[in-house]
C-alpha cells in the first residue's frame, strides 16, 4: 500500500541571515523573525511510514523506507538513538506501556522486540509469511499481536518467542488496534471488512462493512468508539456496541492511511495520501482544520499523549503541529545519508554534525560549526503551550 515518489523539496521558514557563509552569531526569536529566506532541503529524505509516542509523552519513535528505527526526544527535537536490525521497510512500530521496550514490524516478515534505553535488539519472532502490517504489545505487555498480508493476526508469548495462537479470517490484514480494556481487538481487511475479535474466546463478535478496504483502524480510548480510514478516501466512526457506523467523514482527495482518537475522546485526526492531514470533531462531526505543510503521501498520524500536537509522518520526514492553532511546530527530517535535522516553524533548527550540509539557506551554505546554536529555541518551541 506503499508508493513511491520522487519529490523536490522545498520549504519555506523564517530565519535571521548574516553574511557568507550563514552562520547564526545570534540565535534568539528577536533575530530569526526579521527575515524570511527560503531554506531548500537538497538532501534525499527518508520516508516515514509510522510514528507512536512514548506513554510518557517525552519520546517518538519513526520508522520507515530505510530499515531503522529512530528515537526522539519530543521535548529538543534531537534524534537519541537508532535501532538497527530489519532487513526491509518497517510498517509499525509501538511502545511498551512501561516505555521500556520498543516492538517493531516489517515487511521482512519478522517481528522484533528492542530495549529503548540501550537501543539493543533483544527477541527476534518469525511465523508470519506475509508482510507484518501492524504489532500491539498485550495483556500487560506480556504478550505481542501481529497482523500480517498472510490473511493471518499472530498471538505471541513475548518471553519464549512462540506464536501460541493464530487469528484467521478473510484476506489480508492491513491494520490492528486493541481496545482500552484488552477485551477485543479489531482487525481492518482487504476484503472490504473490518472484524471485532473477543480476545477471551477467539471468535469474530461483530463484522462491520464498507465498499472499500479498511487501512486504518483505531479504538477511542474509552473504547466506545472505532474509527476507520479508507481506500475511497472516506473516514468512518463506528458504535463499537451495536456495530452502526454513526458517520461517514468526507474531504480527503485520496486514500487515507492512518488515523486516531484524541486522550479526551473528542477528536479524530486523518492522514491521507493527498498530502493533508485533517482534524475533525467526534461530536458534531465537522470538519476543524486541515493541516498543510506535507509535499507528498501522509502514511500515519498520532496524537501526543496530552492531546495538544498531533504527529504526522510520511514521505518528505515528520511534523509537529498544534492541535488547537493548526500551526506547524516543527519539521524532522531524516535524510538518506543518515543525517538528521530539526526545523521549527521561526527557523531554528537542530541537527546532527553534518545534517547541514543537506540544507540551503538563500541558496548559501550553513557552517557546520553553528548547527547546535539554535537548539535553545528548539526546545522552546515543542514544549511551549
Amino acid at each position: 500500500m506503499i508508493r513511491i515518489h520522487a519529490l523536490k523539496l522545498v520549504f519555506i521558514f523564517s530565519c535571521y541571515l548574516i553574511d557568507t557563509p550563514v552562520v547564526y552569531a545570534k540565535c534568539n526569536f528577536k533575530y530569526l523573525t526579521k527575515i524570511t529566506p527560503a531554506i531548500s532541503i537538497k538532501g534525499k529524505t527518508q520516508r516515514i511510514a509510522t510514528v507512536a509516542v512514548s506513554p510518557d509523552g517525552n519520546y517518538l519513535l519513526s520508522a520507515g523506507k530505510d530499515k531503522m528505527i529512530w528515537l526522539w526526544d519530543m521535548q529538543t527535537g534531537k534524534l537519541i538513538r537508532t535501532f538497527f536490525g530489519h532487513r526491509d521497510i518497517i510498517s509499525s512500530v509501538n511502545f511498551s506501556s512501561d516505555g521500556k521496550y520498543a516492538i517493531s514490524g516489517s515487511r521482512d516478515r519478522t517481528i522484533r522486540l528492542w530495549n529503548v534505553n540501550t537501543g539493543k535488539l533483544l527477541k527476534t519472532y518469525t511465523g508470519h509469511y506475509g508482510f507484518v502490517s501492524s504489532v500491539q504489545f498485550f495483556s500487560y505487555d506480556r504478550y505481542i499481536l501481529s497482523s500480517a498480508y498472510d490473511k493471518t493476526i499472530g498471538l505471541w508469548n513475548k518471553r519464549s518467542k512462540k506464536m501460541i495462537y493464530k487469528f484467521k479470517k478473510g484476506s489480508w490484514v492491513l491494520s490492528l488496534d486493541i481496545s482500552p480494556d484488552e477485551r477485543f481487538m479489531i482487525a481492518g481487511n482487504r476484503d472490504r471488512k473490518m472484524r471485532l475479535w473477543n480476545l477471551k474466546t477467539a471468535k469474530v463478535q461483530r463484522t462491520f462493512k464498507a465498499y472499500s478496504y479498511f487501512i486504518s483502524v483505531a479504538f477511542s480510548p474509552n473504547g466506545k468508539y472505532i474509527v476507520s480510514g479508507h481506500s475511497n478516501r472516506s473516514v468512518r466512526l463506528w458504535n463499537v456496541k451495536t456495530g452502526k457506523m454513526l458517520h461517514n467523514f468526507h474531504g480527503h482527495q485520496d486514500s487515507v492511511f492512518s488515523v486516531d482518537i484524541s486522550p479526551d475522546n473528542s477528536k479524530i485526526v486523518s492522514g491521507s495520501w493527498d498530502t493533508t492531514v485533517r482534524l475533525w470533531d467526534l461530536k458534531s462531526r465537522r470538519l476543524l482544520k486541515i493541516f498543510r505543510g506535507h509535499v507528498g503521501d501522509v502514511y500515519s498520524v498520532k496524537f501526543s499523549s496530552d492531546g495538544k500536537r498531533i504527529i504526522s509522518a510520511g514521505d518528505d520526514g515528520i511534523f509537529i503541529w498544534n492541535t488547537i492553532t493548526g500551526s506547524q511546530i516543527a519539521h524532522l527530517i531524516v535524510f538518506k545519508d543518515g543525517e538528521w535535522i530539526t526545523v521549527t516553524s521561526n527557523g531554528a533548527f537542530t541537527a546532527s554534525s553534518k545534517g547541514t550540509k543537506n540544507i540551503l539557506i538563500g541558496n548559501r551554505p550553513v557552517r557546520n560549526d553553528n548547527y547546535y546554536h539554535c537548539s535553545e529555541i528548539v526546545k522552546k518551541a515543542l514544549t511551549e503551550e
